[in-house]
């Protein structure tokens, strides 16, 4: 390629979890913090090869389609080229992640002027494997199992892919084995249609084959975690080991705890934590014991989507009224500036009823039930 770009990313730390392998009662226990790649997430290493390649073919202007880690990692590294981002989100997308996006210059955009570049890109999966080089550099040894954050499949397969190609080529003699922690219903090992965890959504279902391959090839298998162990696991991780992950990028560690009596004889065990939690510290708040006035602003939306859940279909000033008289000081304004912005998260829809004199009434989305089942207030 004629234009290589770099912003630091991957040589990211394998950190010994003494603390957390003796509370799930393993005998060693390593998590690779891809949090600490530049704009917080593993995506990075594919965005570097990919955003490299895109400069190279002198392409001025792509239109990005993925998830928000995605369209933020892709969105740095072509601001560095100089080539024009547009963006449309597959939803839900946290908040920070659009406004991260945003701040690198990317467009929200549905435009067809300008070719689509998604994550489904061989020169991703190219950048991902490296993911698998480095764990055994710093090993110095092959892992005994990886546990591996799993929506679409891609991250999944592309580990396969890297540790294949070192047996291949005889830099090591056995391949781990390869759990994929996913959310509950995931087509790995759901065959149902409906889909509608929080975390680790499956917008799109390309490489599930390929995921399937990477699981058989190793004799590993594929670990179902709720949004709540993935939370709780958000809280462990930071308060055993100091390390501040996104809830879907705890997946590895739930799926841990769930399997550990299999891991118990595999030494070394590594979890793969994709992301960093400051990208979603917005979403946290709503189930977390946090206080003081940040809390105070998420109470308020989450009692908006308790009056939702419980009189839907109900219209903005009937949840004013409710709030009111549940003793939370607010105003109609400040309600449908909330619901507004509840309703760009994809946590509520809105419906107009002609025969309301208000016309508008809000239900609320299977992503905001699920959110409100997390609420810990």
């Amino acid at each position: 390629m004629e234009v290589e770009l770099s912003l630091g990313e991957a040589a990211t730390p394998l950190i010994p979890c003494i603390g957390l392998q003796k509370q799930i009662r393993l005998a060693s226990l390593y998590v690779k913090d891809e949090s600490k790649n530049p704009t917080g997430s593993y995506i990075d290493r594919g965005s570097a090869v990919l955003a490299s390649a895109i400069a190279s073919s002198g392409l001025l202007s792509v239109r990005l389609h993925g998830d928000g880690n995605y369209i933020a990692s892709m969105g740095a590294y072509l601001a560095r080229a100089g080539v024009k981002a547009l963006g449309s989100y597959e939803l839900p997308v946290d908040l920070s992640k659009t406004i991260q996006a945003s701040l690198y210059g990317v467009k929200h955009s549905s435009s067809e002027s300008s070719p689509v570049v998604s994550y489904r890109n061989p020169f991703m999966l190219e950048g991902l494997k490296t993911i698998a080089i480095e764990m055994v550099e710093q090993l110095n040894t092959v892992p005994s199992a990886v546990i591996v954050p799993t929506a679409t499949g891609v991250l999944l397969f592309s580990l396969y892919k890297g540790f294949r190609e070192l047996l291949d080529y005889g830099s090591i003699d056995n391949l781990p084995v390869l759990y994929a922690a996913v959310s509950k219903g995931h087509p790995l090992v759901s065959s149902k249609q409906a889909h509608t965890a929080l975390f680790l959504p499956v917008a799109d279902k390309t490489y599930i084959e390929e995921a399937r391959k990477a699981l058989r090839g190793t004799g590993g298998d594929a670990v179902e975690v709720s949004d709540a162990e993935m939370i709780r696991c958000v809280r462990v991780l930071a308060r055993v080991e100091g390390i501040l992950a996104e809830p879907s990028a705890a997946a590895s560690v739930a799926a841990c705890f769930r399997i550990s009596k299999r891991l118990a004889s595999s030494s070394p065990v590594v979890a793969l934590v994709t992301g960093s939690g400051l990208k979603a510290l917005d979403l946290l708040a709503y189930s977390s014991d946090a206080t003081g006035a940040g809390a105070a602003f998420h109470r308020i939306k989450v009692e908006i989507l308790k009056a939702i859940a419980e009189r839907a279909p109900i219209h903005a000033y009937g949840i004013y009224k409710l709030l009111n008289e549940r003793g939370l000081a607010t105003s109609p304004q400040l309600v449908y500036a909330y619901l507004e912005d509840l309703s760009k998260r994809g946590l509520v829809y809105s419906m107009n009823v002609a025969s309301q004199r208000r016309k508008k009434v809000f239900y609320l989305t299977p992503v905001g039930r699920s959110l409100l089942s997390l609420v810990t207030y």
